[in-house]
């Protein structure tokens, strides 16, 4: 395929079991004002209509995966197949605003050193009010320090370099429930920037049958290791070296007080970001 034929953005977009908001969400990304894009979609073993609901939708845009292997081979699958520079990620049942992908193209054409841009978003539900989720904007710097207390890009809002990700052969992998957060951390260790767009571009499902709700427990216990992770890189770094034996000291007692009960993460989590903020900002 030549040049002036590519996609400017591929999107990625896995579905299982979405019939009830699939026409919704296809709706919303056909009606894009960035129109020259690839629709990739994996169906992984639906039992419901949802494959019969994508194949209602004639469109040359569409193509469509019927997938065995779940959602990190499809991800991953996307990931080496796409066509564009950039890589757009969507849920079966979230809706993209019209402008989202021409927004965060023209945002990453115009920054070329943006390697990871997520966005603002909207949270919505069958049982609460729509409401704006507020977090960091523009360019996120020290990311690995800020991953010590969340994941700050939601998955389905994001806009990958696919350069970055090939040239550093980085891949999704099977972290169970937060295998998003964990690509995030791997990157940001071999220094992607991130930037997120502040304005919403995207309604972000919430229901009590997606896996957010469902496996709360075990994603909250797999973001913690990243978490953990986190705070032991960066007690490796240089910059940190004069300080590094005290802190590590402290980080392996607090973890044994954690394990015995005694204090929970959050105490962790909060008593390094500061310490690493306070390091930085001595530095």
């Amino acid at each position: 395929m030549s040049k002036d034929k590519l996609p400017k953005v591929s999107i990625i977009m896995p579905v299982k079991n979405c019939e009830k908001f699939i026409v919704k969400s296809l709706e919303s990304i056909l009606c894009q004002s960035l129109e020259n894009f690839e629709l990739l979609i994996f169906n992984d073993k639906s039992t419901d209509d949802t494959l019969n609901l994508i194949h209602s939708f004639k469109d040359r845009r569409i193509t469509v995966y019927n997938e065995t292997k779940g959602l990190i081979n499809n991800l991953n699958k996307g990931l080496s197949i796409s066509k564009a520079k950039f890589i757009a990620r969507m849920d079966g049942d979230d809706i993209m605003y019209k402008d989202r992908l021409l927004i965060q193209f023209n945002t990453m054409v115009s920054i070329p050193q943006i390697d990871i841009c997520g966005t603002g978003y909207r949270f919505i539900g069958d049982d609460f009010e729509p409401k704006i989720k507020k977090g960091y904007e523009g360019r996120i710097l020290a990311p690995i320090m800020k991953m010590i207390v969340q994941n700050f890009i939601a998955h389905p809002t994001v806009m990958l370099r696919k350069e970055f990700f090939m040239t550093n052969n980085l891949r999704y992998i099977d972290f169970k429930y937060a295998e998003d957060f964990r690509l995030w951390f791997e990157a940001a260790k071999l220094g992607a920037r991130f930037y997120i767009i502040g304005e919403p571009l995207l309604d972000y499902r919430i229901s009590s049958t997606q896996t957010t709700a469902l496996f709360h427990s075990e994603m909250r216990a797999q973001t913690i290791k990243i978490q953990k992770e986190a705070i032991e890189f960066l007690l490796g770094l240089p910059q940190f070296q004069n300080q590094t034996p005290c802190c590590t000291d402290l980080f392996t007692s607090l973890k044994a007080y954690e394990e015995r009960g005694l204090i929970t993460f959050d105490k962790i989590q909060d008593t390094f970001y500061q310490l690493f903020y306070s390091l930085i900002k001595g530095s």
